[in-house]
């Protein structure tokens, strides 16, 4: 019994603090900048990989620094085009909400959309994109990836996208914006995204000036 104690009394002092293990986890990342910046992808996701080791290791995790960490080696995976992985690590990167600055968040968000893009997950990929351009409406990179999937699936046949379509082409106004309601009704999130990759709310602001249901479908969305 006192072998035991004295056992797990050596184990605790061996554990490193979290002073030593945050600094491990950044000299990890350096290394990965500077595997990246050669061009080396490998050992960079290896570098990454450790680093997010050590941050995982600690008792209070630094959420910024795996943040970092994660997006750092889902870009690594982007160019490696393994696409699964990037999307994971984008994910795990973007649910440490509170430390994310609007700048990382956007970054990673962009590097999860062309990730599901490159996947053929538009509907995804614009949901992202237009996740990101109401942090940052200027961003000029979301912008171009948007209307690139918006001309792709231009002629979509999803029950949003024909409605959109006779919306814009002036048919049935009210029964069509009845019909969106009703798709936005049934899926929130889903409707939405794709009404901002095929640039409906353009339609529909256009629409409100001679009706009120476009005022809700604008409401809903």
């Amino acid at each position: 019994s006192s072998n035991l104690v004295a056992s797990e009394s050596s184990v605790a002092v061996n554990m490193p603090s979290d002073e030593v293990l945050h600094q491990q986890a950044e000299e990890w990342k350096v290394k990965g900048n500077e595997a990246f910046g050669s061009g080396k992808l490998g050992e960079a996701v290896s570098a990454y990989s450790q680093g997010i080791v050590a941050c995982d290791r600690t008792v209070k995790v630094d959420g910024l620094l795996k943040a970092t960490l994660l997006s750092n080696r889902a870009f690594c995976y982007l160019k490696q085009q393994n696409f699964k992985a990037c999307i994971e690590d984008c994910t795990t990167a973007l649910d440490c909400k509170a430390a994310l600055s609007p700048q990382l968040r956007c970054k990673i968000l962009f590097r999860r959309a062309k990730a599901a893009a490159s996947s053929d997950d538009a509907q995804a990929a614009a949901r992202d994109l237009v996740d990101l351009l109401q942090v940052d409406p200027t961003n000029s990179d979301a912008q171009v990836l948007l209307n690139v999937l918006r001309s792709q699936h231009k002629y979509s046949s999803t029950p949003a996208s024909k409605t959109l379509q006779s919306l814009k082409d002036g048919k049935d106004v009210e029964h069509n914006l009845r019909v969106l309601l009703g798709l936005l009704d049934q899926d929130l999130s889903n409707t939405a995204a794709e009404l901002g990759r095929l640039d409906g709310f353009t339609t529909l602001f256009e629409q409100q000036k001679s009706t009120v249901l476009a005022i809700q479908a604008i409401r809903a969305a």
